[in-house]
């Protein structure tokens, strides 16, 4: 006596059957062998597997697949392995790789990325690494750099430098480093200092300056250092001399002297020491005296003459 034998494995039959037909490569059968079901997106088989069989990390797959497709590089198979998702923005993915990692420091990615791209120089990637941000203007980064830092002393830059400027001698960088002021006239800076100094005494400076300029024999500096002053007539000051002295007794000057003249016997010098006035009819003044005084001799003759005449009228 005969009877039906069951279908082999994914292989089906319908009623009446005299012999089974296999399923295709990404069909399986069911469980009655009755029908060949498709495989379920994100698994995959081929002819001569027993089961549908999930894909490998990422690849995927639509149902019916006989096989997986790799997921391209920037991108990552999703969990059910049946679509391939971008990386996000700042993160990359090799074909080599098994997930998306976030791209290293100051380098900066789109989505989809197989790679992520450095900074250049002057840039710095923002927190989520999807853009390079300019360094602020008084900071600078060099490649070799993790962040931008403050230019050193007297040093600026602008937004997205990879070096800062040195401001030159005479100027002096802001407080943010973003600009060399001059500076202030009657003050100074070289090279090696580190801010702007007042001038020496008696010594004065334009705006922007590096060095001062000392004032002249004859000259004193005004109260702020930015202009020389003649002393005025009466007073004098040597190279040396801190301020404009009065002439001595008898010596007199004009505006602007380094030294002043002694007046000459018969002549005295007047209150303001400007002028040396001859001394008055009836008086004199040898070269070492202090003032002009009358001549007492001449006095003494006058009265000898009148006692002369005197007795010469009694007799």
């Amino acid at each position: 006596m005969f009877s039906c034998d069951s279908c082999d494995e994914n292989s089906v039959s319908t009623a009446g059957a005299s012999s089974c037909t296999a399923c295709n490569a990404g069909t399986v059968a069911n469980d009655d062998s009755t029908e060949c079901d498709e495989c379920a997106a994100g698994t995959y088989r081929e002819a001569d597997m027993s089961s549908c069989d999930s894909c490998d990390e990422n690849s995927v797959s639509t149902a019916g697949a006989s096989s997986c497709t790799a997921c391209n590089a920037g991108t990552v198979a999703n969990d059910d392995l049946t679509e391939c998702d971008d990386c996000a923005a700042g993160t990359y993915r090799e074909a080599d790789m098994s997930s998306c990692v976030n791209c290293d420091e100051n380098s900066v990615s789109t989505a989809g990325a197989s790679s992520c791209t450095a900074c250049n120089a002057g840039t710095v990637a923002n927190d989520d690494s999807t853009e390079c941000d300019d360094c602020a203007a008084g900071t600078y980064r060099e490649a070799d750099m993790s962040s931008c830092v403050s230019c050193d002393e007297n040093s600026v830059s602008t937004a997205g430098a990879s070096s800062c400027t040195a401001c030159d001698a005479g100027t002096v960088a802001n407080d943010d480093s973003t600009e060399c002021d001059e500076c202030a006239a009657g003050t100074y800076r070289d090279a090696h200092m580190s801010s702007c100094d007042s001038c020496d005494e008696n010594s004065v400076s334009i705006a922007g300056a590096s060095s001062c300029t000392a004032c002249n024999a004859g000259t004193v500096a005004n109260d702020d250092s930015t202009e020389c002053d003649e002393c005025s007539a009466g007073t004098y000051r040597e190279a040396d001399m801190s301020s404009c002295d009065s002439c001595d007794e008898n010596s007199v000057s004009t505006a602007g002297a380094s030294s002043c003249t002694a007046c000459n016997a018969g002549t005295v010098a007047n209150d303001d020491l400007t002028e040396c006035d001859e001394c008055a009819a009836g008086t004199y003044r040898e070269a070492d005296m202090s003032s002009c005084v009358i001549v007492m001799r001449t006095l003494s003759v006058l009265q000898e003459h009148l006692l002369v005449l005197l007795v010469m009228l009694e007799l």
